[in-house]
């Protein structure tokens, strides 16, 4: 008798360490990398070609402009931002401007 409660007690062991193990994966994933409704996502690239194409002057948005919105908002180092367009929202340049947050800090 004593053997089978220890054979049961081995095996819910067992058990319970094997779904620890197999749900450490799991709880380790990276977080979802995307946009909520509403923003694009777009790369650092992309989002200089749209910021001339509504009015920024080129030479603003050259190096300095873009390590700046790497180390401001693309925390994670992939080259991808999620940007939502505030149309007739004149900044200061007379151009749009643009709500920008990291595609994984959604």
């Amino acid at each position: 008798m004593l053997t089978r409660r220890r054979i049961g007690a081995t095996t819910l062991i067992a058990v319970g360490l094997m779904s620890i193990a197999l749900a450490a994966p799991v709880s380790a994933a990276k977080p979802a990398r995307g946009c909520p409704d509403g923003k694009a996502l777009l790369t650092i690239e992309q989002f200089r070609t749209l910021s001339i194409r509504v009015g920024v002057p080129p030479e603003i948005v050259g190096a300095e402009w873009e390590a700046g919105l790497r180390s401001a908002f693309d925390k994670n180092r992939d080259g991808r931002i999620c940007v939502q367009d505030l149309p007739d929202t004149k900044g200061h340049l007379g151009t749009w401007i643009f709500n920008v947050t990291d595609n994984t800090s959604n």
